[in-house]
């Protein structure tokens, strides 16, 4: 199981594909994240099934959804 970075933008892979931003990894294996709907706490598994890496950054998060 590969460790997201803290601080780089993911997206969703499935629904509507929006960003979110790592924010921490816990010691217990949760990812948290933070999107435009607040911050999230997500197990390491599942981020890993449905979210991927933003590999073109040209679109960053606006000011009020980055957090």
């Amino acid at each position: 199981m590969s460790l997201p970075e803290i601080g780089e933008i993911y997206r969703r892979k499935q629904g509507d594909r929006s960003h979110v931003k790592v924010v921490k990894i816990t010691e217990d294996e949760y990812v948290v994240i933070r999107d435009y709907n607040g911050r999230h706490f997500v197990k390491l598994s599942t981020f890993n099934r449905y979210f991927e890496r933003v590999k073109d950054d040209k679109k960053p998060l606006k000011d009020g959804q980055e957090g």
